[in-house]
């Protein structure tokens, strides 16, 4: 016959796979903004503090970055011609937004009903960017996972390194029209 140590000592174990279960599985919960929008609470960001002087030398506020191209293995691949076009614009409050969009880029795409956009926010450090965003996990699950990614600002060339420098994204700078 078990004694109540013995059952408390099972109660506990099972409670205890139950929470590192959880916590296994936790990711950054959602919040909507009144335009039923998913938005990550700012507190989450590494990320979040505002641009300052020199910052504005390396990155153009008043412009757009368009992907140009990519570069996997040493390998250059140019977007098809039914692929959406990218954009990153950035804010001097250490923002930016990621565009997905068919057609040309025009100012009243920075809408975000517009188009599908992604959020994040961004450090530079010299001619160094970090950008940082969070990306959905697969469905059924209301979780976001953050995703840094590091590159470089050269001239009106912004490359941007995935996967641990297999994969970058070649962006150049455009006026917005």
């Amino acid at each position: 016959m078990p004694t109540l140590k013995m059952i408390m000592k099972k109660m506990l174990f099972k409670l205890t796979c139950i929470a590192l279960l959880f916590l296994a599985s936790c990711g950054y919960r959602i919040i909507y903004n009144a335009d039923k929008e998913s938005l990550i609470n700012q507190k989450h960001y590494t990320y979040n503090q505002p641009m300052n002087s020199k910052d504005f030398l390396v990155i153009d506020t008043g412009a757009i970055y368009k992907k140009d191209h990519s570069i996997a293995n040493n390998e250059t691949f140019y977007p098809q011609p039914h692929d959406y076009n990218e954009y990153l614009k950035f804010y001097s409050d250490g923002t930016f937004l990621k565009i997905y969009k068919k057609n040309v880029f025009a100012k009243n795409d920075l809408l975000a009903d517009s188009n599908s956009t992604w959020r994040g926010h961004f450090a530079v450090n010299g001619n160094q960017i970090i950008l940082e965003q969070f990306y959905p996990r697969q469905a059924p699950e209301k979780r976001y996972d953050r995703k840094i990614l590091k590159g470089t600002v050269m001239n009106e060339t912004l490359v941007i390194n995935w996967e641990r420098g297999n994969l970058k994204q070649v962006y150049i700078k455009q006026s917005i029209k």
